[in-house]
């Protein structure tokens, strides 16, 4: 959404306030770091520079708050970065949680959260500027029509 702000415009209208997204640092599950501090230099894997939660969260995090200093790899894809991690071609991966979870259960052993970062709101729902404020207010109240019965619940989920 920033970046999509910057570059167009963009106005975020609405958000899921339920789910918060953060991010995951994950190494292999017999890995002997124990900290974040023990990635510095490390080649890391992210899915994609501009991923928030697996990517540009957890970078930011790592060299702004931390002082980390890392060697980043995108790979395309959440699991091809915790592949990465599995077959020792990185120290670490950045992801979410939810990827992790689909990931197949032998993956999944042979990998261990590290880290995850706080949680963030996710995605919003957002407006181009030349939409006219009037429709966006329509269309943020038609959603909040939908929170408002169970049903409309039920389809929010859904999506």
């Amino acid at each position: 959404m920033v970046m999509a702000h910057r570059a167009k415009g963009y106005v975020p209208l609405l958000r899921d306030g339920a789910h918060m997204l953060s991010g995951i640092i994950v190494v292999q599950a017999e890995s002997p770091l124990k900290g974040l501090e023990e990635l510095e230099g490390a080649q890391l894997a992210f899915p994609a520079p501009n991923a928030f939660g697996a990517s540009l969260l957890i970078r930011a995090l790592l060299a702004e708050q931390h002082r980390i200093g890392f060697r980043p790899s995108y790979v395309k894809t959440h699991s091809n970065a915790y592949r990465q991690v599995a077959r020792g071609e990185a120290a670490a991966a950045g992801g979410i949680r939810s990827t992790l979870e689909r990931e197949p259960p032998d993956l999944r052993s042979r990998l261990r959260i590290l880290f995850e970062t706080p949680g963030f709101a996710s995605h919003p729902l957002a407006a181009h500027p030349s939409l006219a404020p009037k429709l966006s207010a329509q269309v943020v109240k038609a959603f909040s029509d939908l929170h408002a019965s169970e049903e409309g619940r039920k389809q929010l989920a859904a999506i």
